[in-house]
């Protein structure tokens, strides 16, 4: 487990790193930045789904850690949609850029919420 908390730790800190460098360039965004920003969220969701996943479903899950887990997961994608519409480059509502500011610091929370609640049941 302590792996893959290392591996998501890396993740957030490669996302948050290539975002905020994404975001110095300005519109329009190059497209390698772009994509060393994306690309590793995308991964990042799924392997987070497949260390949630990969408990046996016999041992089931407390419902509070599927609960945190659904909860990351479409904050995730709420990040992920809202990222594409930032990117591109049209104007756009303040809400869907202040989204997009606070949905992955939410993500980072539930995610370390579900990892907490999943060392803690062993």
């Amino acid at each position: 487990m302590l792996l893959h908390i290392l591996i998501t730790a890396v993740g957030f800190v490669i996302i948050f790193l290539s975002g905020y460098w994404l975001r110095s360039t300005g519109h329009p965004y190059n497209g390698v930045l772009l994509n060393v920003h994306k690309l590793p969220g995308l991964a990042l969701l799924v392997f987070l789904y497949f260390t949630v996943k990969r408990f046996p479903a016999t041992s089931e899950l407390p419902p509070m850690v599927v609960l945190v887990s659904i909860i990351g997961g479409v904050l995730f994608l709420i990040a992920i949609i809202s990222g594409g519409w930032v990117s591109t480059g049209k104007s756009l509502p303040a809400a869907i850029s202040w989204l997009h500011k606070l949905t992955p610091s939410l993500v980072v929370l539930a995610t370390a919420v579900t990892f907490y609640l999943l060392v803690g049941r062993k």
